[in-house]
């Protein structure tokens, strides 16, 4: 009985260390594992590192959006006079001829008007009278014999005689025809010798130092354009020679026929050869509004609308909806979904999601950072548009 006891025991004690060796073994291989996990820990972390999307991308920039607008130009002489004759008469001499330069107070031509000379010989003899009268009637004053009121009266017939014989005057020098400034004779529109009669042209003076190109706006545009915008001016008639010019006049009062506002630019230098009368082109960028302007072929479309991708500040991908306002030479032009710190993906857009962390690489291409970035010139217009 002993015996079998003993047996019992012995078998039952075999059996508790065969699971205690068992439970030790298991204990002893999670040991194993974990520390194998937490040496590949590292290596994954920096091949997930290594894993990561790389994309290009461009900052965004607000640019205005400039559409480039072409008028038809006349260029005219900054200054302008057509002479005319004050009395009928006679063109008695021409000294000038078109294309001639002449300087201010020169004797252009002289009219022999009868009714000016008659007049001023009669205004003269009347003043002669007048002034041998007074002599005679001041003697007799000064011996008391007439009165200060007879006085008075001569008086008053000797400043009107005067001054009828200074308008006679006048009236002689104002047919010498005189050049009313320096600069050129235009055209003359009369010949020597024939007769002309009061207000008829006879000759255009142009003071052609500087010149204005004049165009014509239509309405529709006219609220666009402000004084001290730029443009550039082509002349065919030199060759297509374009050079730039500056607003200096905005028409306010539009034709009745064409619903047009006449605009005047001033050349910024000076350009060889330009005279009035060529017309040319004149081409000026035209502010129709704001917004950030971004490559066509960032914008993709789904069911919800036309988005972009996008890289926020903390390096995370972002899907954004836009709103396309409308094209430029740039690209398109986007009114609202950007943010100031934002970074448009321009390629590698196909492998990222929302959430993503992404590797960050700045576009080199000038045709990325032209579309992305508002330019000098589009800054400086947007703010002449605001003046």
């Amino acid at each position: 009985m002993r015996d079998a006891l003993e047996i019992k025991w012995i078998g039952f004690d075999g059996q508790k260390g065969h699971c205690m060796r068992t439970h030790y073994l298991i204990i002893l291989c999670c040991a194993f594992l974990g520390l194998l996990s937490c040496a590949e820990k590292k290596p994954r972390q920096e091949n997930a590192q290594a894993a990561l999307v790389p994309v290009t991308v461009v900052p965004v920039g607000i640019d205005t959006n400039l559409r480039t607008s072409s008028y038809v130009g006349t260029v005219e002489a900054d200054k302008s006079a057509t002479l005319s004759a004050r009395y009928p008469g006679r063109l008695d001499s021409l000294k000038v001829k078109a294309g001639d330069e002449v300087k201010q107070g020169q004797v252009l031509a002289v009219i022999s008007s009868q009714s000016v000379e008659s007049s001023l010989k009669m205004t003269e003899a009347t003043l002669a009278q007048a002034e041998d009268g007074y002599r005679r009637v001041l003697q007799v004053h000064e011996s008391g014999s007439i009165a200060d009121v007879q006085l008075v009266e001569v008086q008053s017939k000797l400043a009107q005689a005067r001054a009828a014989a200074e308008a006679a005057r006048q009236a002689a020098e104002d047919c010498r025809v005189k050049a009313p400034f320096d600069g050129v004779v235009g055209d003359l529109q009369i010949e020597e010798g024939v007769e002309v009669s009061p207000l008829q042209p006879l000759m255009r003076v142009m003071d052609i130092s500087t010149v204005k190109v004049r165009f014509p706006v239509p309405e529709s545009e006219i609220g666009k354009l402000q004084v001290g915008d730029e443009a550039a001016v082509e002349i065919p008639a030199l060759d297509n020679h374009r050079f730039r010019a500056r607003m200096m006049e905005k028409g306010m009062t539009a034709s009745l026929l064409s619903h047009t506002y006449d605009c005047k630019l001033e050349p910024l230098d000076s350009v060889q050869g330009l005279m009035p009368g060529m017309v040319g082109k004149v081409y000026m960028d035209v502010l129709y509004d704001r917004g950030v302007v971004i490559p066509a072929s960032t914008v993709q479309m789904d069911a919800q609308g036309k988005y972009v991708w996008v890289v926020n500040p903390e390096r995370k991908v972002e899907k954004r909806y836009v709103e396309v306002a409308g094209f430029s030479g740039k690209g398109v032009i986007v009114s609202n979904g950007f943010e100031s710190d934002d970074l448009l993906i321009v390629e590698g857009s196909r492998k990222v999601s929302t959430g993503m962390q992404v590797e960050v690489r700045m576009a080199q291409s000038a045709e990325y950072q032209s579309a992305a970035k508002p330019s000098e010139e589009s800054q400086s217009r947007s703010k002449l548009g605001k003046e």
